[in-house]
């Protein structure tokens, strides 16, 4: 729905004789932005967050697949696997997981915070 009114509004400035490259800076500016608010204002450790959070995080995630079915199953069992897979970078003290998935041989980096 947020692409769809990006689109929207993005076509429109463009009839009005905007640029196209210059709505998709602004575009590619505001969503820096919001990035830089969200890590500032709207997260917290996993540690504040605590077991239950995770859980109902895990739970609400794992719905949406084909195993909503077992979710608090495979919920329980991602929340004790992450521990052990995490690295924390004593840097910025962010949670990095690094997953190696076999058939596409490579490897993704995903920092939580």
């Amino acid at each position: 729905m947020l692409a769809a009114e990006l689109i929207r509004r993005g076509n429109s400035l463009v009839e009005q004789g905007l640029h196209p490259s210059w709505v998709l800076s602004a575009f590619k500016s505001a969503g820096k932005e919001a990035v830089k608010y969200i890590q500032t204002h709207l997260t917290q450790t996993v540690e504040a967050a605590g077991p239950d959070l995770l859980l109902n995080v895990a739970k609400t995630s794992l719905s949406s697949k084909l195993i909503g079915g077992e979710a608090d199953f495979f919920a329980n069992l991602v929340c004790s696997a992450v521990p052990k897979v995490m690295m924390i970078d004593p840097k910025t003290g962010q949670v990095n997981l690094f997953v190696r998935h076999r058939s596409q041989k490579f490897i993704c980096r995903q920092s939580i915070q």
